[in-house]
């Protein structure tokens, strides 16, 4: 636990890259299934944003777990669900052009202030 900071910045990292690739497998999905019937192969060229997705959540699940040997759960939990939770929503709103309604922007503003709450405590 010597290291504790360093691996919540690292977990704010995985986070963040978890929110991308939720984003680039919806992304990738929408984009694959608005298009004609195709060969598999130009399907997989066309879906290649929803598999970079899939990998990329890949990689930082193993990440995650990795994380989970060095950072107590009742940190890890909560930091990596808020962020995920509130970056997907953020991002979805800015890149993907999805409605944003006032009180998803209030849950975001109470959900980083739990996280705050919850790192302050160690």
């Amino acid at each position: 636990m010597r290291n504790l900071n360093g691996n919540i910045l690292f977990l704010i990292l995985v986070s963040v890259g978890t929110s991308i690739s939720q984003v680039l497998m919806r992304w990738g999905g929408k984009t694959s299934a608005e298009l004609p019937p195709m060969s598999p192969l130009q399907w997989l060229w066309h879906s290649r944003w929803w598999i970079v997705g899939i990998v990329a959540g890949w990689f930082c699940g193993l990440a995650y777990a990795w994380l989970l040997r060095k950072i107590p759960l009742t940190i890890a939990w909560p930091v990596s669900t808020g962020l995920i939770y509130t970056l997907v929503i953020v991002l979805s709103f800015a890149l993907l052009h999805e409605k944003l309604k006032p009180v998803q922007m209030c849950g975001v503003v109470l959900i980083f202030v739990g996280i705050i709450m919850v790192c302050a405590q160690k």
